[in-house]
């Protein structure tokens, strides 16, 4: 005689395993940029850097990107299936951050350049100036990451946090950063510290709808149905981000950085629809 529990376990185990599907969608994937970008001389010889290569490619260089911006761009069932993932992807990341509220993959936080900018400038917000310096004359086991809120009148440092690492969930943990008397000058050393990061990230997201009745920003780059994303309206930048955030996917489960609770099971289901998408026609 069947019970309930029986019947619950065997209703559990019908639904798709999106974990291992988003796996396998990404086997072949890796196995190709592999074989096609690899290159000693280029020092292109790690997952990394191959995919930093791949999101800078120029159109024709490029398959997986190529596809990318073609169903951005395009207006097809299969281009509005893929942006509706997409934005499904964007909103169960929101709702469940990887791996960490503060540094969550997201399109609101996305590494798209290896470049740290060329002349950085530390952020003057009002009367105070926020600065942010690799000092590497400190030794090693020091912290090297120097943020400091300047009186902008004075030039005088008012107040100063010392890091080990970039690192924004360093950042918000440490007691110099929580004792900083004002949130404006929490977000302001939180700016800095992106800009000087070697891992600086970018805000692709305009605004996020989550009814009918909401007003599309204009000229910005919209996904979804009934909850929709808007992007900044450069499909280049966005394909960029989406190699980008399955690669940070692909490395949280193969790294074993996350459980594979039901909490992500939304996550890895959008993202495999997205993945199975874009490897068609690689070879």
């Amino acid at each position: 005689m069947s019970t309930i529990s029986n019947i619950k376990q065997w209703m559990e185990n019908s639904e798709p395993d999106y974990y291992m599907l988003f796996v396998k969608a990404f086997i072949p994937y890796n196995a190709w940029y592999m074989m096609n970008f690899y290159d000693e001389d280029e020092k292109r010889t790690n997952d990394r850097s191959i995919i930093d290569f791949m999101k800078s490619a120029k159109p024709g260089e490029n398959r997986y990107k190529d596809r990318t911006v073609t169903l951005l761009k395009g207006n097809t069932a299969e281009a509005e299936d893929f942006k509706r993932h997409l934005a499904c992807l964007h909103f169960e990341l929101r709702k469940h951050p990887i791996p960490n509220a503060e540094e969550a993959i997201s399109f609101k936080q996305v590494y798209i350049s290896s470049k740290k900018a060329e002349d950085y400038e530390p952020i003057t917000i009002g009367e105070y100036t926020y600065s942010c310096k690799h000092d590497e004359t400190r030794p090693k086991k020091t912290p090297r990451w120097i943020l400091e809120v300047i009186n902008t009148d004075s030039q005088s440092t008012e107040y100063m946090v010392e890091l080990f690492k970039p690192s924004l969930s360093e950042l918000v943990k440490n007691d110099d950063f929580i004792a900083l008397p004002t949130d404006s000058m929490k977000e302001g050393l939180k700016d800095a510290l992106n800009e000087m990061s070697p891992n600086k990230t970018d805000n692709l997201v305009v605004a996020e709808l989550h009814s009918a009745n909401e007003t599309v920003p204009t000229g910005s780059f919209v996904m979804g149905d009934n909850e929709r994303v808007c992007l900044v309206n450069n499909t280049e930048l966005i394909a960029k981000a989406v190699i980008q955030i399955l690669y940070d996917l692909r490395c949280k489960l193969f790294h074993g950085e996350i459980a594979p609770t039901s909490d992500y099971k939304g996550i890895y289901k959008h993202a495999f629809f997205v993945q199975s998408m874009l490897i068609k026609n690689l070879v």
